[in-house]
């Protein structure tokens, strides 16, 4: 049933006019390989969580809204009980909520990318911190025996 439900949502989402028109494209955007992505989409083969949550962050949503049929990326479904979470605009002293809502899709578009961006930057930069981190203990531990 979630294998199926996810091929369909990814048959719909990756189409003509919609914003990963080709499997390369929503590759390229979610890191997932091609093969894997095919796969998961005829139905032939359930993915990994990390793959799912990839995919999922590529269209701003959250694994668990990839599967909700007939998904929109521009209205995602939400928990109840997160309306107020999500009631409160986080960039009010940037840009007035009522103002972004009035830009074009494109531009919103390409403030949403940014922000993915950012955040991608500074994931890759904690991972590395991380990732330094572990091997000077490693290197400590080989020091000390």
């Amino acid at each position: 049933m979630i294998i199926k439900q996810l091929a369909e949502t990814l048959t719909r989402l990756v189409a003509d006019g919609e914003r990963y028109p080709r499997l390369i494209d929503l590759a390229a955007k979610s890191r997932v390989s091609k093969s894997t992505l095919g796969r998961a989409r005829s139905g032939e083969s359930a993915l990994r969580i990390d793959n799912l949550e990839d995919i999922a962050k590529a269209y701003g949503l959250t694994s668990w809204q990839m599967l909700v049929p007939n998904v929109d990326p521009k209205t995602p479904p939400i928990l109840v009980g997160m309306e107020e979470k999500l009631a409160t605009w986080p960039f009010e002293n940037a840009i007035p909520r009522a103002q972004f809502d009035a830009l074009p899709d494109d531009k919103k578009r390409e403030i949403e990318r940014f922000i993915l961006f950012t955040i991608g930057a500074v994931k890759s930069q904690h991972e590395e911190q991380f990732r330094s981190a572990e091997e000077a203990k490693v290197q400590a531990k080989r020091k000390a025996s």
